[in-house]
């Protein structure tokens, strides 16, 4: 899952910057990556139709609008009951020992210890 998601950034980043390049260019107009991705890309053979109609910023804008109804109706992120949270910690207190075991100073919650919610 780690070379996935870091494929994921690797994929995105380009994207990103070129889009923070177009918007700002007022600002990024006498520096190198606007150089690279706001003159030399542009006028490739294969990405000038894609620069010229402005495709990935429309992309981009048609990929937020198209989930802000839905993250707004269905967001991911629920907050954890602090009665819950209370509770798993009390029985964690009860169930330990008087002594400190090796990893506890470590990681106060132990290696195995989940703050998420087995409901999701």
């Amino acid at each position: 899952s780690f070379l996935f998601n870091m494929g994921v950034v690797l994929l995105c980043t380009v994207p990103l910057i070129h889009f923070c390049v177009t918007a700002l260019s007022g600002y990024t107009s006498d520096s190198d990556i606007y150089l690279m991705l706001g003159l030399q890309v542009q006028h490739l053979v294969f990405f000038s139709v894609f620069y010229r109609s402005n495709f990935f910023i429309w992309v981009i804008l048609l990929v937020s609008l198209v989930l802000l109804p839905f993250l707004l109706w269905r967001p991911r992120d629920k907050p954890t009951d602090p009665s819950d949270f209370k509770r798993q910690l009390h029985t964690r207190s009860m169930t330990s020992s008087s002594t400190p075991s090796s990893s506890s100073w470590m990681f106060p919650f132990g290696a195995g210890y989940n703050l998420i919610p087995s409901s999701l």
